[in-house]
């Protein structure tokens, strides 16, 4: 019978400073794109749930959206303490860790959510009081967030309340065809005659305000 040495057991044991570092920040790299993954597909199945009047299932999905942050961060912990063993709480190996992690994001739209989601394992595994500049994002490493390339508003103008509210609900692009809905005519009335109400009641009291502050 022959023995051999873990690759976890080599990497913690025998790898440097920076190649840990580096291993340990692609780990939650992965970790935080599945977690997105995940995020992502729950909710893509809001529309479905809607139209199906499946309000059990949309409870269950708000639920488990809940739970999956917690659920993936257990999972990564219990990761990140395999790989580095007993350098755990060596915090040069954290610091080089949230430099690589830092790059590793730099073109992520979500990078801000993926800074904190670093954080998360990070109080983890220190239990830190305060804040810890070294290991930890205080604040973001990026000037800016991306720029989004697409932009999906919509405007609806030139008719009544009541018309573009049908208008919006029934616009091809939004997947809500006239069939998903009931009533819609009578429905988009009410629901215009009461945002014009709202309107008119709210009118007053900011003409009131706007005079308060002239004088």
């Amino acid at each position: 019978m022959s023995l051999t040495s873990s690759p976890i057991s080599s990497e913690r044991g025998d790898l440097t400073d920076s190649r840990l570092a580096a291993l340990c920040a692609e780990t939650v790299r992965r970790a935080f794109l599945e977690y997105d993954e995940r995020f992502r597909a729950i909710t893509l199945r809001a529309r479905e749930r809607f139209l199906a009047r499946d309000w059990q299932g949309s409870y269950a999905d708000a639920a488990e959206r809940l739970r999956l942050y917690a659920r993936q961060m257990e999972k990564l912990t219990e990761q990140t303490k395999k790989i580095m063993g007993t350098r755990l709480s060596e915090r040069s190996v954290w610091t080089g860790m949230k430099a690589v992690y830092s790059s590793l994001i730099a073109q992520s739209p979500k990078r801000e959510i993926a800074e904190s989601f670093f954080n998360s394992l990070t109080r983890r595994v220190f239990a830190t009081e305060g804040v810890d500049q070294a290991i930890e994002f205080v604040d973001t490493d990026f000037d800016e967030a991306p720029a989004t390339p697409l932009d999906n508003r919509r405007t609806y103008s030139g008719a009544s309340i009541h018309q573009l509210l049908i208008a919006s609900l029934t616009d091809p692009a939004t997947g809500f065809a006239g069939e998903h809905w009931c009533n819609l005519d009578a429905t988009a009335r009410l629901a215009g005659e009461r945002i014009q109400a709202a309107s008119r009641a709210s009118r007053p009291r900011c003409l009131s305000n706007w005079a308060g502050v002239s004088r």
